[in-house]
């Protein structure tokens, strides 16, 4: 009696065999990891809105809180007067830088919210925060610089009457040096994010991926 069983090594294979799992997981392509820059930066402008909110609601009411503390000088005392009624002369440009900063930190924040929801409107939001931010920074500067102006100048008309001339001179020397110093530092600082986020988001590569990101529908509840 033949054996017409071939043997087992020429067996041809089925052909609906199946692969093993553990070897398909190993050949499937995953898909790639997605960046931490969004989340990283949006954090930042949250943390930098929350403290830029901070300061610019007490700028806001700072000066009047300054007023409300002149009105306990006592009149013997006109030094005091003299420089509290010099910042009472600025009390509403002040006011209003504070204002303005308080709702750029505002749109900060959302801007950093969006961001890390990776929205798509994030990046515009950001440019245009950032075009709004350097510009009013300007406009704060000016404002505050001409304020601390005004203040030295009664500081060094106090000074000149205590100092001889040649002493009266050098305060008001060392005064003008530390306004351009603090000027240039300050609008350095002011300006350091809002131009990072202009050349961040105007990277080809950034745009790809800010493109790739879909907007979440909107639900209207009946």
């Amino acid at each position: 009696m033949e054996n017409n069983v071939p043997p087992l090594g020429d067996q041809p294979a089925p052909a609906n065999a199946q692969v093993p799992p553990s070897y398909q997981q190993e050949h499937v392509p995953q898909p790639g990891a997605q960046s931490s820059w969004p989340t990283v930066i949006g954090i930042i402008s949250i943390i930098f809105g929350s403290l830029g909110a901070l300061g610019g609601a007490y700028q806001a009411v700072a000066p009047f809180l300054m007023g409300m503390i002149g009105g306990f000088v006592p009149e013997s005392d006109d030094q005091a007067k003299v420089v509290f009624e010099s910042m009472a002369a600025w009390r509403y440009p002040l006011m209003v830088v504070g204002i303005g900063s308080l709702i750029l930190s505002v749109m900060l924040i959302i801007c950093g919210a969006q961001l890390v929801g990776r929205k798509e409107s994030a990046s515009g939001l950001h440019k245009k925060w950032a075009i709004g931010k350097i510009l009013f920074s300007l406009v704060a500067v000016t404002i505050n610089t001409l304020a601390q102006m005004a203040q030295m100048k009664v500081a060094m008309e106090q000074q000149s009457q205590s100092m001889g001339g040649g002493g009266a001179a050098f305060v008001e020397t060392a005064m003008m040096v530390g306004m351009v110093v603090g000027i240039i530092m300050g609008i350095a600082f002011a300006c350091a994010y809002p131009v990072f986020i202009l050349v961040w988001f105007s990277r080809e590569k950034v745009k790809n991926e800010v493109q790739s990101w879909e907007e979440e529908p909107i639900h209207c509840m009946v």
